[in-house]
């Protein structure tokens, strides 16, 4: 019975539930762990919520990028760049923005840290990158 409690309290906390309001999810940084890199615009991981509360293999939707399909030109290389960037069992910090409009996936921005001890955007690298463009705020690719 307590597991199912904590389950509910978890859902609940994710999707924001205010009784009268939308549904959002609770936007702010959180700590991440990656399982797997699933594309050159999502990776799938453990979240940790609240200190001790993970809420495992999440899907993290990388806002504002967008990177080609695996079938298209280029897709198996844009995950090969997202994975040699957060490969498995790595630790980033996501910053919710809002619940992607696929598959209960959360778009995130994802922060990691450089060599220097300073936290960059990988999202505004990515972008940066000719195999990945950028999304307007419809969700329409932005030709370079």
């Amino acid at each position: 019975m307590r597991r199912i409690s904590r389950i509910i309290l978890v859902l609940l906390f994710l999707i924001g539930l205010n009784f009268g309001e939308d549904f959002t999810p609770k936007t702010g940084f959180y700590k991440a762990t990656v399982n797997r890199v699933h594309d050159g615009d999502t990776f799938y991981g453990d979240c940790e919520i609240w200190p001790g509360i993970i809420v495992k293999n999440i899907g993290f939707r990388f806002s504002g990028v967008a990177a080609p399909e695996l079938k298209e030109v280029n897709g198996i290389a844009a995950r090969e760049v997202v994975k040699l960037l957060v490969p498995e069992n790595s630790e980033v910090i996501v910053e919710i923005i809002k619940l992607d409009k696929y598959s209960g996936r959360v778009d995130a921005k994802i922060w990691l840290m450089d060599k220097n001890k300073k936290y960059y955007c990988l999202n505004d690298v990515l972008v940066e990158n000719t195999i990945f463009g950028k999304m307007d705020k419809n969700g329409r690719k932005i030709i370079k």
